[in-house]
């Protein structure tokens, strides 16, 4: 899987360079060489974004056994849950180095 930024910090500083190529690829002033960078930028956010997608069909393919085990049979709670997600490389963070909820910016 390929390193993805985890804020919208993160992906706004990585994307933001894009925004700038693409303003000069529009003005038809892109040298050959940004072409090549605008390409190779983009092919990592579109990996970016299979990869996240592919997380995510993980992570509610785990939610969703997990609920109908317990309405089906119960005895399990939110730690066998969180096991299961954690086992799946997907583990749920912690209380202390939670990142806080992210603002409403639109970046």
């Amino acid at each position: 899987m390929t390193d993805q930024p985890t804020t919208k910090t993160d992906r706004w500083a990585r994307r933001e360079p894009l925004l700038h190529l693409l303003g000069r690829l529009d003005r038809g002033t892109l040298l050959e060489s940004e072409r090549r960078l605008l390409r190779a930028a983009v092919d990592a956010e579109l990996a970016d974004a299979e990869a996240a997608h592919a997380a995510l069909v993980e992570v509610l393919g785990i939610v969703t056994a997990w609920c109908v085990e317990a309405n089906e049979t119960g005895g399990v709670d939110a730690t066998d849950l969180a096991w299961r997600l954690e086992q799946a490389g997907h583990p749920l963070p912690d209380e202390e180095t939670a990142a806080p909820a992210e603002d409403g910016d639109s970046r």
